[in-house]
């Protein structure tokens, strides 16, 4: 999806990357609003960002990993909003959705709109796992293209891609969500900013995966 320079609301028209992942999410959430319109189906929408926290292995673990071991990049200038959302905040959009009667029918942003820049959030992760800050900067269109060919040779040789469409355009645009729909008719509030869920996450992170990871180059050279 282009930046469009501005926090999206939930009745724009949804422009899904054309790959598995986001196809996928959009099909479904046109699935569930039919059923809704046409059966009475009694559920709700919720669009939350990517969630991290403690014991998350997807996001935070993989960024961490890159980040300790020197291998972080920054996609772009850097300067674009993070979509991470800590996963307390998106259980309590859950919660207040399922036990709000106006809810019934809606779909609803879930995210934290108090930000970090791309640069910021993978320099505070570096910060507190004892990582190194990214210094390599690659153009978003050129990385682009290469997780398409990433993608298509993962098809071949059944391998997970080095990088992927997906994740380019995650931490390399700007597409913050609105959750002004949230806070109005929910009474939706992040209660975790992004820097306290980094701290929280990096906690879990150097008790229960740190032992047992190799020392990383900040690690050796404070040893030397």
């Amino acid at each position: 999806m282009p930046a469009v320079g501005r926090p999206i609301p939930e009745d724009d028209p949804q422009a899904p990357l054309h790959e598995p992942h986001a196809l996928t999410k959009a099909q479904s959430a046109k699935l569930v609003q039919r059923m809704i319109a046409q059966d009475g189906l009694p559920a709700v929408i919720i669009r939350p960002e990517a969630m991290f926290g403690p014991h998350d292995r997807i996001n935070f673990r993989r960024l961490a990993d890159r980040l300790r071991a020197g291998k972080g990049v920054i996609i772009g200038n850097g300067r674009n909003a993070v979509p991470f959302v800590y996963v307390t905040d998106v259980v309590q959009g859950l919660l207040l959705a399922l036990e709000h009667p106006r809810a019934v029918g809606e779909a609803y942003n879930i995210t934290n709109d108090e930000t970090l820049t791309e640069e910021e959030f993978l320099r505070a992760i570096a910060e507190a796992v004892g990582g190194q800050a990214p210094r390599i900067r690659i153009p978003y269109r050129p990385l682009y293209t290469a997780a398409y060919f990433a993608e298509w040779i993962a098809t071949t040789t059944k391998r997970e891609p080095a990088v992927t469409r997906h994740g380019v355009q995650m931490f390399g645009s700007h597409n913050p969500l609105s959750i002004d729909k949230a806070r109005r008719e929910l009474g939706y509030a992040p209660q975790v900013p992004l820097r306290e869920g980094i701290r929280l996450a990096a906690a879990w992170y150097r008790e229960h995966v740190m032992p047992s990871s190799a020392p990383t180059p900040a690690m050796v050279a404070a040893r030397t």
